[in-house]
């Protein structure tokens, strides 16, 4: 946090009972600008919060965005320093940060552990490289067109973007091969 309050970048923390934001909230809303065309980046008002206080909360991720990209870099490059977090991105804008371990593929184990089910029953679609942890964890795993070089290539196949249909259509896919393969 103090890492990352030297670059004076507003800090997201995602708790289990609220979001919270230290630093200027401008800046989020001027990312939801620039890149999603938002007028605003959280359609709540986020909550302030002082970083003393933050210390009694149940912290599960801490984001921060910039518009400025030698900024994000520097700042994601120093914050990789540390071992017991995990740095990742989920945007050419955002830094997400949480503890060593805690990430969507340690989730997705949980999840599949809980139904019961296997990895090679699972399909995995994503668009970031915050996604390539569930990458790992599957057999199959699909990028979508719009993602960064470095996800597709560690994706089993590529698909059209969300918004052109990309997951509709591979399951689609699946589907029908499932049911010919019955006929």
């Amino acid at each position: 946090v103090e890492r990352i309050r030297r670059y004076s970048m507003p800090i997201l923390f995602y708790c289990a009972e609220d979001t919270y934001v230290s630093g200027d909230p401008g800046m989020i809303d001027a990312c939801a600008r620039k890149y999603y065309g938002l007028e605003k980046m959280f359609p709540f008002p986020l909550k302030r919060i002082d970083l003393a206080e933050i210390r009694n909360r149940n912290v599960l991720k801490i984001e921060t965005m910039c518009t400025d990209p030698e900024m994000r870099k520097s700042c994601y490059e120093a914050l990789q320093q540390y071992e017991l977090c995990q740095v990742t991105h989920s945007a050419d804008h955002n830094i997400e940060v949480t503890g060593r371990g805690v990430d969507k593929g340690s989730m997705l184990e949980i999840v599949l552990q809980r139904y019961g089910k296997t990895t090679a029953e699972t399909i995995v679609f994503g668009d970031s490289a915050n996604d390539l942890s569930m990458f790992q964890q599957v057999s199959c795993s699909c990028a979508m067109a719009n993602a960064p070089e470095e996800v597709k290539r560690q994706a089993s196949f590529v698909t059209e973007s969300v918004e052109a249909g990309g997951v509709e259509a591979v399951l689609e896919r699946l589907l029908l091969a499932h049911m010919d393969k019955d006929k």
